[in-house]
C-alpha cells in the first residue's frame, strides 16, 4: 500500500493464534518519500491473531508523504480497527491528504496525540463516515487526548481541534 511502516498482528492460516504485535516504540526516525507514513491495524478483520496494542511514536519526522510520484494520497498515520494504547508524541509530518485517518468499528481506549507539528492537508484528522476533527476522535477513540499540537493550514475547518480539544 506504500506505507513506510505497517504494524498489525497477522496469523497466516489460523495456525498461530498467539501471534501479537505489541509494546513497540518508534523513536527518532526520518522517513522521506513514501506513499504513507504509518499504517496500524488493531485486529478484528477476521484474522484470529491477537490485538495490536501499546504502540508509541515519538520524535519522528515524516516528509514528502504521498503525491503523484508515490501513487498515493498521502496519509501520515492510518489507524484501522481500534488498536488500544497508541501514542503519537512530538512528531513532525508533511503529508498531502491527512495527518491521521481512522476506519473500522472498534473504538479504542488510550489514544494520545500530543505536541505534534503537522500539515493539515486536505482532511486533517479524518474518520471514515464521520468527517474530521472532534467528530472523528469521538467516533474512533473512547478517551482521546489531543493537545499541544500545531496544525498548519486547514482554515476554518480545523478550528474545533486546532486548539487542542481539551475537555473531550
Amino acid at each position: 500500500t506504500g506505507f513506510a511502516f505497517v504494524l498489525k498482528s497477522s496469523n497466516q492460516d489460523g495456525a498461530a493464534p498467539w501471534v501479537v504485535t505489541e509494546d513497540i516504540t518508534l523513536v527518532n526516525n526520518v522517513t522521506r518519500g513514501a506513499g504513507g507514513g504509518v499504517n496500524l491495524s488493531g485486529g478484528g478483520d477476521g484474522n484470529p491473531a491477537g490485538v495490536t496494542s501499546r504502540l508509541t511514536f515519538y520524535n519522528n519526522l515524516f516528509l514528502d508523504i504521498g503525491g503523484a510520484q508515490w501513487s498515493s494520497d498521502g496519509r501520515a498515520f492510518q489507524i484501522l480497527n481500534g488498536p488500544p494504547d497508541v501514542w503519537y508524541v512530538h512528531n513532525t509530518t508533511v503529508a498531502g491528504n491527512s495527518f491521521a485517518t481512522c476506519d473500522g468499528s472498534n473504538p479504542a481506549p488510550g489514544f494520545v496525540y500530543r505536541d505534534n507539528l503537522v500539515e493539515h492537508g486536505n482532511y486533517g484528522f479524518f474518520g471514515s463516515g464521520t468527517g474530521q476533527g472532534t467528530a472523528a476522535l469521538q467516533a474512533f477513540f473512547t478517551d482521546p487526548v489531543f493537545e499541544g499540537n500545531l496544525i498548519v493550514g486547514g482554515g476554518d475547518s480545523a478550528a474545533d481541534w486546532a486548539i487542542g480539544l481539551q475537555g473531550i
